[in-house]
């Protein structure tokens, strides 16, 4: 890796972005868990469904290419299922490869985006119907925006402004991340010369930002299901059990560790190796599939990470601004040698080629489960107890979920009178319809054709 540029790096992580978010969405990624619940209701409307307020900014931005579809006439829901699929990772993916284009003259910048690539989007985006997914990349991509900017231009506030209005409604996660940002644009606008019209679109800008956290904090109060809300936070506690975020997020919590406690340990080779340890075991982690127990990269615990995610991003960001705008602290010094700063991207490059394996072979089983559904339901009418399906058994019962099973039957049929799968027998949770009660008509809606 001696002879990488970072040139070369930053293009290399741009594609592999990009085929990721491609390979993903021809395989319909986005139904995972609520996915297909939000199809058929999508479907169901004819159009877009916003239907929760405070996040209905980045929902319709990334429903937009299902929605023109439905509006337009197409019935075949695979096609539905991948423009979806394709508006949940564009967003994202996007934002990561103009963040590593912006940073990509600055190692430490570079590597900062790249950590964040590698230990916030890739172990948490199979649930990438979470809107965790963008808020995180426009987080990293408007501080290094801040940073790598020299003079106030109508385009770059435009693009900033643009962004603050997609995180306005956008996540409960803005309620930290967004006045974080409004503090950071004005803090680096106050530095340039804004006695400009186009400063206009910064304070704007920070407005939106700092208004995103007061509508995160008002949906707080106001979630209509509090038992839903304990439960996600809940689920947040066991972040651990990820093994694709928490090898390399203890890898990295060593070196930052390290580097403010001692900064002059960061000169040794021996600490990035010792870290790059964990990077070894997150890359072989796809392999456990191969054994029986427990342990293994598993898709649902994408969905458990999300809140650590959002720390994670909101820490990355602060140190990008800091790095390149804040205070001159010691450790910070100490990054900006040559010989440490291309230690630490190349360590960053491996963060981020440690979780393409796991992403890779998930997706490569989330293609078989769907696989299996069509064989189920194709081979059976009427009501199908899951009971007695391939979906109580692994690795096929790790891509389902209980509540979405009737919708997903609905979305994923191929012709009329095939199978519904039921929930379990023991089930006792919500689900958009009662499958007992009433199926709602779909027609002419089918999967391929």
């Amino acid at each position: 890796m001696a002879g990488l540029t970072a040139d070369t790096i930053w293009r290399s992580a741009a594609a592999t972005l990009v085929a990721l978010a491609l390979w993903n969405s021809w395989w319909s990624r986005g139904l995972f868990l609520d996915g297909y619940a939000l199809l058929a209701e999508m479907i169901r409307f004819g159009t877009w469904n916003t239907f929760y307020g405070p996040r209905e900014n980045l929902m319709a931005l990334t429903q937009t290419p299902a929605a023109i579809a439905i509006r337009a006439g197409v019935t075949d829901t695979q096609m539905l299922a991948r423009l979806l699929s394709l508006g949940l990772f564009a967003v994202p993916a996007a934002y990561y490869c103009a963040a590593l284009r912006r940073a990509h003259r600055e190692p430490v910048l570079l590597a900062a985006v790249l950590c964040a690539v590698g230990l916030v989007y890739l172990p948490t985006s199979f649930f990438i119907i979470g809107e965790h997914n963008g808020v995180c990349a426009m987080a990293v991509f408007t501080a290094v925006m801040l940073v790598t900017t020299t003079r106030i231009s109508w385009g770059e506030g435009a693009v900033l402004a643009l962004t603050a209005f997609i995180t306005f409604r956008s996540h409960e996660a803005t309620l930290v991340i967004g006045p974080v940002l409004a503090l950071m644009v004005a803090w680096r606008v106050a530095a340039l010369q804004w006695r400009t019209p186009a400063a206009g679109l910064y304070v704007l800008a920070a407005l939106l930002f700092a208004g995103s956290g007061a509508v995160a904090a008002a949906s707080l109060f106001t979630f209509h299901d509090k038992d839903q809300m304990n439960s996600a936070f809940g689920n947040s506690l066991v972040f651990w059990r990820n093994i694709q975020f928490i090898m390399p997020f203890v890898a990295v919590l060593a070196i930052v560790t390290v580097g403010l406690a001692r900064p002059r340990l960061l000169e040794r080779r021996g600490l990035f190796l010792g870290a790059g340890a964990l990077l070894a075991i997150a890359a072989l982690s796809p392999l456990l599939w191969l054994l029986p127990g427990d342990v293994k990269p598993f898709p649902k615990t994408h969905y458990e990470t999300r809140q650590a995610a959002f720390g994670v991003a909101s820490a990355i960001a602060a140190f990008i601004f800091a790095y390149g705008a804040g205070p001159r602290l010691a450790v910070l010094q100490v990054l900006r040698r040559q010989t440490i700063a291309r230690r630490l991207l190349l360590f960053t490059v491996a963060l981020a080629m440690a979780a393409v394996p796991a992403d890779i072979v998930l997706t490569e089983l989330w293609r078989r489960s769907i696989g299996a559904f069509h064989a189920t339901i194709s081979a059976r009418s009427f009501l199908i107890p899951v009971e007695e399906t391939a979906f109580i058994r692994a690795p096929y019962k790790h891509f389902i979920e209980d509540w979405t099973l009737p919708m997903q039957s609905l979305v994923l049929r191929t012709k009329p009178g095939d199978g519904v799968i039921m929930a379990p027998r023991d089930f006792k949770g919500w689900q958009s319809f009662e499958p007992l009660a009433e199926l709602p008509d779909l027609h002419p809606y089918y999967w391929g054709r």
